[in-house]
């Protein structure tokens, strides 16, 4: 996906397979899997000997080439926090959710560390939950994927968007209590629209309704 999307022009990097004999030409880049969403398994690399090592580290751990990709490096902090920032959007069918910010001190955004988001991002982002501004950025990188459910993985590097995965089984365990009042609102709309979303694809045979916590909507039991 990522090569489809460089070709595209939506990515300005792109990413290379050391099982077709692809080597990297433009670094820093990192090594990681390309299956089940398993992460990096290296730190970034600098020249070709750097990745050569991190290859052989892999296959020690046994990783087969055929599961290993090098992906050049594409993250830039907010230069208001200096943090590294995880941007996600989910799409069921036709609807896209907006996901909350993950900030982190490491390049690789996973889980986030606290403290680093702003109470203004905070805001914005619970804002965002009624009027997204990229979701046509969103779905368009799914129909370029040509998938209609997943959640997509991008970040901002200068003045445009990057994408970095689409992860086809997202988790939608959602803990919606939070010490800032409009993260944690957002967290409650984000499960709510998710769950709405989710049950637009079902059939009306079974329902139920069950009351959402830390929230007055009553949401449709799946």
């Amino acid at each position: 996906m990522l090569k489809h999307l460089h070709q595209l022009g939506v990515n300005s990097y792109t990413c290379h397979l050391p099982a077709a004999g692809e080597w990297p030409e433009r670094f820093p880049v990192f090594l990681r899997t390309l299956a089940s969403h398993r992460g990096v398994l290296s730190d970034l690399l600098q020249d070709r000997a750097s990745c050569d090592e991190a290859l052989a580290g892999a296959f020690q751990l046994g990783y087969p080439i055929s599961d290993l990709v090098f992906v050049e490096y594409a993250a830039t902090p907010n230069l208001q926090t200096g943090a590294f920032q995880k941007l996600s959007a989910f799409r069921i069918g036709d609807r896209i959710i907006r996901a909350n910010t993950v900030n982190d001190s490491h390049w690789m955004a996973k889980t986030g560390v606290s403290g680093l988001a702003t109470d203004e991002q905070y805001r914005q982002e619970y804002l965002e939950m009624t009027d997204y501004p990229l979701r046509s950025y969103v779905m368009r990188v799914f129909d370029h994927a040509g998938m209609d459910f997943g959640r997509l993985d991008f970040g901002k590097t200068g003045e445009r968007y990057e994408t970095y995965e689409i992860n086809t089984n997202p988790y939608m365990t959602i803990q919606v209590e939070h010490p800032n009042a409009d993260r944690a609102a957002m967290l409650a709309t984000m499960l709510e629209q998710l769950i709405t979303a989710l049950d637009a694809q079902c059939t009306e045979v079974g329902k139920a309704w069950v009351t959402l916590r830390a929230s007055r909507t009553r949401i449709p039991r799946l």
